[in-house]
């Protein structure tokens, strides 16, 4: 009769110990947490944020930023804010901004500005971001749109991260 019963607990401990290894295997090994950006894996080796700001006024080309080779720069955020000067009422002040690459493909464009002397700002957060291929450089043309006077300056901040191409 005592076989019996050491036949009974044998599964029942077999059981428990695999559930014991089971948890401790699931704490130890178990996922962490993971951070991604939104497209493209980062691969510059160092800390792929970049940023740069400055500003602009209507008629000029500026070439702010170039994309290291090997790895392109999405601009994941820009900010643009017309700085007008106060025109009479029955004037709209504006300025286009374009983006190229050195391609000369347009990447972005953007409308600044504003009539009786207020400013529209220009905040844009984007998820896919636009991006700048490996090697090229960025190239922002303003110009002022047919029926708007030209604002003074548009002051200019861009921000993103490098990725693999």
């Amino acid at each position: 009769m005592s076989d019996n019963r050491q036949g009974n607990y044998q599964p029942l401990l077999t059981t428990g110990l695999a559930i014991a290894l089971g948890a401790t295997l699931m704490t130890v090994v178990g996922s962490n947490d993971a951070t991604a950006y939104p497209s493209g894996a980062v691969s510059y080796g160092s800390n792929p944020i970049v940023s740069v700001g400055g500003s602009i006024s209507s008629g000029d080309v500026i070439s702010p930023i170039t994309a290291p080779t090997g790895s392109d720069l999405i601009i994941s955020d820009v900010f643009l804010s017309s700085s007008n000067y106060l025109y009479y009422e029955s004037y709209m002040c504006g300025m286009t901004l374009k983006f190229e690459d050195t391609s000369g493909n347009t990447l972005a464009q953007f409308r600044v500005g504003g009539g009786s002397g207020n400013g529209v700002d220009v905040a844009q957060s984007m998820i896919s971001g636009v991006r700048l291929p490996a090697g090229e450089t960025l190239t922002i043309t303003a110009s002022t749109p047919s029926g708007f006077l030209g604002c003074h300056s548009s002051d200019y901040t861009l921000a993103g991260y490098y990725a693999e191409p």
